[in-house]
């Protein structure tokens, strides 16, 4: 376990540009196929009512989620999908000898409101329409 958690050596510059992939179009595409744009605490609150975006548990046995971060709210397929991804880590993990680790949730939705806002702030904020707003 020693051996595989030890720390990689630093990335070279080529390494970290490949990494820097602008992939935001598929994701705002996807996004829109699985959720509805939530423009503000209004849309927000009707859409949990109506179920259509549900709030995630803080802590669960595959996830937690980063403190400042909450409450997430997500479409109810991405609960289900963080349940199957956290198992099959736990698993993978377990079969390498390792300890377990439960996955961190950094982010969740955002409503077009609070992105705005966080634009003005941040330089890595989405320009156009993010997928975090959709849930």
């Amino acid at each position: 376990a020693d051996r595989i958690l030890s720390p990689l050596p630093v990335m070279t510059p080529a390494e970290e540009n490949g990494l820097r992939l602008h992939l935001a179009s598929a994701h705002v595409g996807m996004a829109t196929e699985a959720g509805e744009r939530v423009r503000d605490r209004v849309a927000l609150d009707s859409l949990v009512e109506a179920s259509r975006l549900i709030r995630l548990a803080d802590s669960t046995e595959h996830w937690i989620v980063r403190e400042r971060t909450a409450p997430a709210y997500v479409v109810p397929a991405m609960e289900t999908l963080l349940d199957i991804l956290g198992e099959r880590f736990q698993e993978r993990l377990a079969a390498m000898g390792l300890p377990p680790y439960r996955i961190e949730v950094t982010s969740a939705l955002r409503t077009s409101e609070r992105q705005a806002r966080l634009r003005r702030s941040n330089a890595n904020a989405a320009a156009g329409v993010s997928s975090h707003e959709f849930g």
